[in-house]
């Protein structure tokens, strides 16, 4: 897991490629409905993550993944921030190739969600359940409002305390999701006390 330091120097890094990969930035959001066409339209890249970059990245574990230095083999990714419980402090960094935005990655494996302010914020819930998303990329399609899982069993414990109903993408999602939650209770360690007889037969 990274430390204060290491995500500051990641998110350096990241600003550091933002001005050489500005072209397909742009292109990508374009592709993908996330620019702002007029002035004074919501911009669901500063609400929700604060950065977007197309830049290459290798995977690391499972899980993870680094940014693909010269002469190391990556695949065309976007890369945004993550902000934590307060919406504003940087607690980590994901990504996803443009060619799978299923494959949804961290660098230090520190975030639980994006959008986890969302998740705790009873405002969110004052217009119907929270939604959660799929894919980061559909999350910033609607406007970076719900959240995504980046760590299952860590989100598991913000969906769990969530003030509201949560909605998922579809029937599917939220039988997953609620099966997620689930997961958390080991049913087994609920049991009956036991009675003298059964006290005495052991």
């Amino acid at each position: 897991m990274g430390g204060p330091l290491a995500i500051l120097s990641a998110c350096a890094a990241l600003c550091g490629r933002a001005s050489s990969s500005a072209a397909a930035s742009r292109q990508y959001l374009r592709e993908n409905d996330l620019a702002v066409r007029r002035l004074g339209d919501p911009d669901p890249i500063a609400k929700g993550c604060g950065l977007l970059v197309v830049t290459s990245i290798r995977r690391v574990g499972k899980t993870r993944f680094a940014f693909a230095e010269k002469g190391e083999r990556g695949v065309p990714a976007a890369v945004i921030l993550v902000f934590g419980r307060d919406g504003t402090s940087v607690v980590d960094l994901a990504g996803w190739p443009m060619a799978r935005p299923t494959e949804l990655r961290t660098m230090f494996g520190a975030a639980s969600m994006l959008g986890v302010s969302n998740v705790h914020r009873a405002a969110t819930y004052a217009f119907g359940p929270l939604r959660v998303w799929r894919t980061a990329l559909g999350w910033l399609r609607g406007g970076a409002a719900g959240a995504v899982i980046l760590n299952p069993p860590e989100a598991a414990r913000d969906l769990l305390d969530a003030p509201g109903r949560i909605a998922g993408e579809d029937h599917h999602h939220a039988v997953a999701l609620a099966g997620l939650v689930a997961s958390l209770f080991d049913k087994s360690r609920f049991v009956a006390p036991s009675t003298r007889s059964e006290r005495e037969a052991a």
